[in-house]
């Protein structure tokens, strides 16, 4: 515990604010569970549009609603991020099999076999960003189940 507080106070973290903001990336890899709901190169007021076209405009009536409101919207925003890196990732697979052999041909239904099963078996992305889907799409149906109860609730006193 000591020691532990003795290397705190000798860190060499960054210093200055961009610096701190580039770290705070460091364990960013998809972007699926990353604490910031925004990944660089996303739009911060195409974000505000979703939660707008979500909400109907309406401005929420607690800051407990707020919440649940964001959330459900981050889960969205997560679920299409995710929907985007499925297809990269089978567009990047796919590649290997558009060659001179086949006319540079989309793959056929046999090779997009050939493609799932190479994927699982040489790093599972397409598994893995799946799985990240399903417990978004958990977050999502918990954060508007606990938002129609908060609604239908009769208001506290």
């Amino acid at each position: 515990m000591e020691a532990n507080q003795v290397n705190a106070h000798r860190s060499s973290g960054p210093k200055t604010a961009a610096g701190k903001a580039r770290s705070k990336l460091n364990a960013l890899r998809h972007g699926l569970t990353a604490s910031s709901i925004l990944i660089p190169g996303e739009d911060a007021a195409e974000f505000g549009r979703l939660l707008d076209r979500l909400t109907g405009g309406r401005e929420p009536t607690s800051a407990l609603e707020g919440e649940l409101l964001r959330a459900a919207t981050a889960a969205v925003w997560r679920l299409r991020r995710g929907a985007r890196f499925e297809a990269a990732i089978f567009a990047a697979r796919a590649a290997e099999f558009a060659s001179p052999t086949n006319g540079g041909n989309a793959p056929t239904l046999t090779e997009i076999g050939d493609l799932l099963i190479r994927d699982a078996t040489d790093g599972d992305a397409l598994g893995k960003v799946g799985r990240h889907e399903a417990t978004l799409m958990r977050n999502l149906e918990r954060s508007l189940k606990m938002l129609s109860e908060l609604r239908e609730a009769p208001p506290m006193q």
